[in-house]
């Protein structure tokens, strides 16, 4: 006998079945069904990818990090050069300004040396006065005349010429010393006012050296104000870049994690094709051998209730792979095998049977299900079940109960979800059953 079922056709179903149910999720035999994250193989996938996308986004903003950084790092080399010329420059102005005002300081000791040499000649003057005072005062007093008694007085005229010589060179000796002290004070003062000329031009330049190392002092300040921001702006990028490596290693475990994930649940899936695949066979061998013909088309999947609440097609800005089954009074109905085959998933975990605004996140939105693979090509799918009375690996006769009807997974009210696939691939339901 031909196969039937093949591994291959089976692991498509079950591949492209788990992507259009929304959820990944196995069971084994007489064990409650495992729901992985209610995520799909393709969802999974494209966590992955977003995951990739992420990291490469993450990659990129490191190497902008590292070229501004770079950038950084040669505007503060550059900003290092200039400061240190800049101090370089302020300790010669330094070195400057200390011979400046040791000039001034030795220039003022010499103002204050002539000064004081002006007050001595000053005083020599004076001195000199006073003496030729004090000289024509004994002569005065010694004769007890004036010059007219100094002529009168003389014996002979020798004697007058000596007396009148005496006093006219004591007169001019006088002068001629006043006249040599006053020279000098003439040469002092000449000498102070040059003195203060130098003495105001070093201040001047004092004054001028100073306003420029202050200029020079305050470009530095500001030198090591973009320094310090510079600094800042490094310690700034090195974060962000650690911050940005962890994140990407963050992604790349969860990345890890979730191919790890996937493999286990390919591999869970593979378990299951290939014995459904056996199943199968069995059913299929023991249905020829007692002469029992298969059937060859759908039931209604829900005895009693008619009421079509939901197409298959475009539905809330999505596909909607199915119709929606939704008779008053359908909670706690029966759900039946739409055809005879063997059960490729169970899912019964869900405890939210009532109507919801969102999913609650189980079976990937269906809750409780039950997935049917006929006969290699067909499959069907049951979902917001109450209760899934069946477990992966059953083999199920049409028309036979595999649970009741509910509201469980992301369902705003009892109803029956079915859908019929081929080869995986969700079609009209419409085109197999009828109410």
């Amino acid at each position: 006998m031909n196969k039937l079922l093949s591994v291959k056709t089976i692991l498509s179903y079950i591949l492209c079945g788990a992507v259009s149910a929304g959820a990944i999720v196995y069971c084994r035999p007489s064990s409650p069904c495992r729901d992985v994250s209610a995520k799909t193989i393709a969802e999974i996938q494209e966590e992955r990818q977003e995951n990739e996308k992420k990291i490469s986004e993450y990659e990129d903003q490191m190497k902008l990090l590292e070229d501004d950084e770079e950038k950084q790092i040669e505007y503060q080399e550059a900003l290092s050069g200039q400061i240190s010329l800049m101090q370089e420059n302020i300790t010669l102005m330094n070195g400057e300004l200390d011979k400046l005002n040791e000039e001034i300081i030795f220039t003022e000791e010499n103002i204050k040396s002539l000064d004081q040499e002006i007050t001595d000649k000053q005083n020599e003057v004076d001195e000199s006065i006073e003496s030729f005072k004090r000289r024509l005062c004994a002569m005065y007093m010694s004769s007890n005349d004036d010059m007219l008694s100094v002529i009168l007085g003389s014996t002979n005229f020798y004697d007058l010429v000596t007396r009148v010589q005496l006093v006219n060179r004591m007169a001019e000796y006088n002068d001629q010393l006043i006249d040599s002290v006053l020279e000098d004070i003439d040469g002092l003062e000449k000498a102070k006012a040059d003195l203060q000329t130098e003495k105001n031009t070093l201040d001047s330049r004092l004054r001028e050296q100073e306003e420029k190392k202050a200029a020079k002092d305050e470009e530095l300040a500001q030198l090591s104000q973009k320094m310090m921001k510079t600094d800042e702006m490094l310690e700034k990028i090195r974060l962000e870049q650690e911050q940005l490596q962890k994140s990407k290693e963050d992604i790349q475990k969860i990345n890890e994690e979730l191919e790890r994930e996937e493999k286990a649940i390919q591999e869970e899936i593979r378990r299951q094709a290939e014995e459904a695949q056996r199943r199968y066979e069995e059913e299929m061998k023991k249905r020829l051998e007692l002469g029992q013909p298969s059937e060859s088309g759908f039931l209604w999947p829900a005895p009693g209730f008619f009421y079509i609440s939901s197409f298959y097609g475009p539905r809330w800005g999505t596909d909607h792979n199915g119709i929606d089954v939704g008779d008053s009074g359908i909670s706690g109905g029966t759900a039946v095998a739409a055809r005879s085959g063997i059960v490729a998933y169970a899912c019964n975990e869900c405890t939210h049977d009532y109507g919801k605004e969102d999913s609650c996140g189980c079976g990937g939105g269906y809750g409780n299900y039950v997935i049917i693979s006929h006969d290699g090509t067909y499959s069907t799918l049951y979902g917001h079940l109450a209760y899934a009375s069946v477990q992966t690996g059953d083999y199920v006769e049409q028309g036979q109960p595999i649970g009741l009807i509910g509201s469980t997974g992301w369902s705003t009210g009892p109803h029956l979800h079915f859908e019929v696939r081929v080869d995986g691939v969700p079609v009209d339901p419409i085109d197999y059953v009828s109410p």
